[in-house]
């Protein structure tokens, strides 16, 4: 916006400049005698305007006033030189002009002249006054604004160091996060490692079990097979004791029919008693009979006594194998309630594993988006910052370059300021010309500075 106003200022002084006439033209100094006016000629004034504005105002914006060094010149009336060379008529008229006359305009002209010089000085020193103050306003704006800069410099750079350290020390964070993160996929590792420990354990244990389990379903089916073996030979016991009890009660029948014979004999041996041979052969025959009772008693009692033991044995026998079975039947419980807590626990186990692959693969996904997040996150950081820095470069780069323009100007408007005082003390002169009366009709010049 100030740029756009000095450029509509310098191109309203340049229109200015062009509309008035330079002071070559404004007034022109002459040499010679001037003609006469003729009488009651009313003299023509002319406004006399010095210009003094340069380029060097032009290009700082200062403007003067347009009566500023604004002064009515009188246009004397001009005389036609006379040439001595020319032949004249002896009846030449001559008019014969005071020196004082002459002088007087120039005089005053040049009192002007130095008036408006001093004027111009005056102003001179002024316009420098004022840019030196303007100057001086523009250091101190441009040092405020270096300040103000270094100032902003310095907070940005504390700004960027505390970026800097928040965003090391979320890293840290992040690291010390990754670490506990690790550690607790490691603790998760171990735990997974003694647990499957233990579910192999436990497996062995129930492969154990199981090994044991058909042992003993192997050790009671022999066992029943020996019971059924033992309930055959009971079986063929009993056979044996019903065949031995038939046979004992034939024998009690044949001893009964022995005894009956028996007595049958002594009936007929207290008959027979008379005859001797028939006594004796009778005695003989009695006493292989009575023989044969007590072979037949004493097998009879062998036979009982065999079947009372093999009685006594197969209830014992029974006894035994049932509460071997009972208690292969409690075992048995007992095994199938430990191998149905065991599965319980292994899939307890397996479903434990599998919550803990999933946690573990949890926690592997939130370290991956834990570390793309920390990494975008300090990348945006370290992109915004250096963006940051890098406008705040160009912001000081383009207000030191604006600053070296403004004191090359300045040094410019100096330099120009200084050519237009050496140009303003530089001495004005006037050359005249007086025509004095002679009788050779030579003219003398006289020169006056």
């Amino acid at each position: 916006m100030f740029t756009q106003q000095r450029l509509d200022q310098q191109e309203t002084l340049r229109n200015e400049y062009q509309q008035t006439r330079p002071i070559s033209q404004q007034f022109a100094y002459t040499s010679g005698v001037q003609q006469v006016p003729y009488v009651n000629q009313q003299v023509q004034q002319e406004e006399f305007v010095f210009d003094g504005r340069n380029q060097a105002f032009n290009q700082q914006g200062v403007q003067f006033p347009n009566n500023f060094v604004t002064a009515q010149v009188t246009n004397y009336p001009t005389i036609n030189p006379c040439n001595p060379c020319q032949a004249s008529p002896l009846h030449m008229q001559i008019v014969v002009v005071n020196r004082e006359e002459i002088e007087a305009p120039w005089r005053l002209e040049c009192e002007y002249l130095q008036s408006v010089i001093t004027e111009l000085e005056s102003r001179q020193l002024e316009t420098k006054i004022v840019e030196k103050v303007i100057e001086k306003e523009k250091i101190v704006k441009d040092t405020e604004s270096i300040t103000q800069l270094e100032n902003e410099l310095n907070r940005l750079r504390l700004s960027n160091q505390q970026d800097v350290s928040d965003l090391r020390r979320q890293i840290s964070e992040l690291q010390m996060q990754n670490a506990n993160l690790n550690s607790q996929l490691k603790q998760k590792d171990q735990e997974l490692l003694l647990i499957k420990t233990s579910s192999s354990s436990s497996e062995s244990r129930y492969r154990q079990l199981e090994s044991e389990l058909q042992n003993w379903k192997n050790q009671c089916r022999s066992k029943d097979q020996e019971l059924a073996m033992l309930r055959d030979q009971i079986q063929d016991l009993q056979d044996a004791n019903s065949k031995l009890s038939m046979e004992l009660n034939s024998l009690k029948l044949i001893i009964q029919q022995k005894d009956n014979e028996l007595e049958k004999y002594r009936i007929t041996s207290l008959e027979l008693r008379s005859a001797a041979s028939e006594s004796r052969d009778a005695q003989s025959r009695i006493r292989e009979l009575e023989m044969e009772v007590n072979n037949l008693k004493s097998l009879l009692y062998q036979r009982t006594t065999e079947c009372e033991d093999l009685r006594n044995q197969l209830a014992l026998n029974d006894k035994e194998y049932s509460s071997k079975l009972n208690q292969y039947r409690f075992q048995i419980s007992d095994l199938e309630q430990e191998i149905l807590r065991l599965k319980t626990e292994i899939e307890k186990l397996r479903q434990m594993l599998a919550n803990k692959d999933h946690e573990i693969d949890d926690l592997h996904l939130r370290i991956q988006y834990l570390e793309e997040q920390g990494t975008t996150v300090v990348q945006e950081k370290v992109t915004f910052l250096s963006s940051e820095i890098e406008v705040w470069k160009q912001k000081f780069i383009k207000i030191n370059h604006d600053y070296n323009e403004c004191q090359e100007q300045l040094m410019m408007a100096q330099a120009e300021l200084e050519a237009l005082q050496k140009q303003s003390k530089k001495e004005v002169v006037v050359e005249k010309r007086t025509v004095t009366r002679s009788t050779v009709g030579s003219s003398s010049i006289q020169k006056q500075y």
